[in-house]
């Protein structure tokens, strides 16, 4: 007999999002990575529904960053101030559980917005308009 209790589904559940640590699960579960959205119109966030592990796919807009930079609650947004960040108000297409396992805070909104420019300089002129609109 194996100590190991879950030798017998470790092989089977492997690279299927299973929640055993031989898998991609526990992994995938909280992980979210962002990339640039290939027209320049914003990030796109990854990740998986914390409730049927469905993979997500997320355009955060440039303005919708600006605003949450700037601590603004936009349509479609939420304040999650139990975790402190904003959050988009979508739905698994799944299993229509809400919400995504993300947000974004100010900071990191700043962050991402400061990425951006850094690869497409172009945006900074952009994204000066909107803080200015949001500042009257």
């Amino acid at each position: 007999m194996s100590d190991d209790e879950f030798a017998d589904v470790k092989g089977s559940l492997a690279g299927k999002n299973g929640i055993f640590a031989a898998s991609e699960g526990l992994d995938a579960l909280d992980s979210v990575t962002k990339k640039f959205e290939s027209h320049g119109a914003g990030i796109i966030y990854v990740s998986q529904c914390n409730y049927c592990g469905a993979p997500q796919e997320t355009l955060v807009e440039w303005p919708e960053l600006v605003a949450i930079a700037h601590k603004r609650v936009i349509q479609g947004w939420y304040v999650d101030r139990k975790n402190g960040m904003f959050r988009v108000n979508q739905k698994c297409w799944r299993c229509q559980q809400v919400p995504l396992p993300w947000g974004e805070t100010p900071t990191g909104a700043a962050k991402d917005i400061r990425d951006g420019i850094e690869a497409n300089p172009a945006l900074g002129a952009q994204v000066q308009a909107w803080s200015q609109q949001l500042s009257t």
